[in-house]
């Protein structure tokens, strides 16, 4: 396992039929994908910030940006990434982000 992604075929998906090339852009997919989690899942909420800069000590928010406005391109990602690898925690991660959108529902929609 390296980084969440197991490497067995039961767990793996179709990783195991990947060329290196391939495995190699997965892994930085899977990188990618952790960031935008951790984005996230460093909230009270779980919701992640409008605006979060990078500087040479990590994630740093952005105050007057710290509404969410559900955008969904992080939960189709992980899709996208567990429909590649079958690996359980792009599942995990995905159910707790939309658990947190889950929160924000209201009799009249959802609110950010």
């Amino acid at each position: 396992v390296e980084d969440g992604i197991e490497e067995d075929g039961d767990q793996a998906g179709n990783v195991t039929s990947m060329q290196e090339d391939d495995l190699s852009s997965l892994m930085l997919a899977h990188k990618l994908a952790q960031t935008c989690v951790h984005m996230y899942f460093r909230t009270v909420t779980d919701l992640a910030p409008e605006i979060t800069r990078f500087n040479a000590w990590g994630l740093v928010d952005d105050l007057g940006s710290m509404h969410n406005i559900l955008r969904p391109e992080t939960v189709e990602s992980l899709f996208l990434l567990w429909r590649t690898t079958k690996a359980q925690i792009y599942r995990n991660w995905g159910q707790r982000l939309l658990s947190a959108f889950s929160r924000t529902k209201t009799a009249y929609g959802y609110t950010s």
